[in-house]
């Protein structure tokens, strides 16, 4: 039967202590950075922008932390983003309270950061507000609608800081023989989709000769297979293949979009299967005839370790 890839959940304490670190400390200064910047910049496009690089730099950096760290859990460091997005969002308000001057007179900078002060100071820019939506807004944000644009804010970078640690973690491979991620490889050539279920079937069952059998999609296919290879390169016992449908689509401002499903999702290779997936559509590309597809080279998606 067929072996598929699953992380083992191992969390190795340095790594652990890593990305806390890296996670909190980082969403401690981007948080105060954050507020300022939206402070002193009246413009609330600016202020959307902002927001999404705040979540997004916070997932990034515990993503690249977990990975530096050998965790391979993939809870672990969602979690820490979630909580990185929290703490980015307690040091924003102390930032706001500082940005805007509100430090009273002779209270030491870690003022602003006292749990009781910030919950009062919350109290009051929900009573009063401090900035109206648009050129000429009816005064100040208020009550519900201003806590309604404060969830938005905090789900954005919240989201976000917990996304990225989420989905990209469940991509990696990791040799476990080796201590080390292994590197993954995009196949260069498009298959037709138009098999994709015989396809999946044959290597569910392990029957990697179906892969000789693919072939090249045309150059007009919007739905296409790809093939990935996820290699140790340290040891010749762990190698798991990738095989996802993409699907090339133009949005309603004529902008190209890419959806991609794994159909097959890590599956264990033998070492002697190795070069047929990594030969995968040369024979068919070397045959093709003028009226099929040479389809370019995409570039290869390799993860080093």
């Amino acid at each position: 039967m067929a072996q598929f890839y699953r992380h083992s959940g191992i969390v190795p304490l340095r790594g652990l202590v890593q990305t806390l670190f890296a996670g909190a400390g980082t969403a401690i200064s981007l948080g105060i950075a954050y507020s300022y910047a939206s402070v002193y910049i009246p413009f609330v496009y600016v202020h959307i922008l902002l927001t999404g690089v705040f979540g997004m730099v916070l997932g990034v950096l515990v993503k690249g932390a977990a990975r530096s760290g050998r965790i391979r859990n993939r809870f672990v460091p969602a979690a820490i983003g979630f909580f990185s997005g929290l703490v980015g969002l307690y040091f924003a308000w102390g930032g706001d309270f500082l940005a805007r001057g509100l430090l009273p007179p002779n209270a030491g900078i870690l003022f602003a950061f006292k749990p009781l002060v910030l919950s009062s100071y919350i109290k009051w820019f929900y009573e009063n507000g401090m900035w109206a939506m648009g050129k000429h807004g009816n005064g100040p944000l208020t009550g519900i609608p201003l806590a309604a644009v404060w969830l938005a804010e905090a789900a954005i970078i919240v989201g976000l800081a917990t996304h990225f640690p989420w989905s990209e973690i469940r991509q990696w491979v990791f040799c476990e023989t080796c201590g080390w991620w292994e590197t993954i490889e995009t196949s260069l050539h498009r298959f037709s989709a138009e098999k994709a279920d015989a396809i999946v079937e044959r290597l569910v069952q392990n029957d990697l000769e179906v892969i000789r059998d693919m072939r090249l999609a045309r150059a007009d296919d919007l739905t296409f297979l790809r093939i990935s290879l996820a290699s140790c390169e340290t040891c010749d016992e762990s190698h798991y293949l990738d095989l996802e449908q993409v699907r090339l689509t133009v949005d309603k401002k004529g902008n190209p979009k890419t959806i991609s499903t794994k159909l097959v999702d890590k599956l264990l290779v033998a070492a002697a299967d190795v070069p047929l997936v990594r030969a995968a559509g040369e024979s068919a590309a070397a045959g093709a005839t003028d009226g099929e597809s040479r389809e370019p080279a995409e570039s290869t998606d390799a993860q080093p370790a």
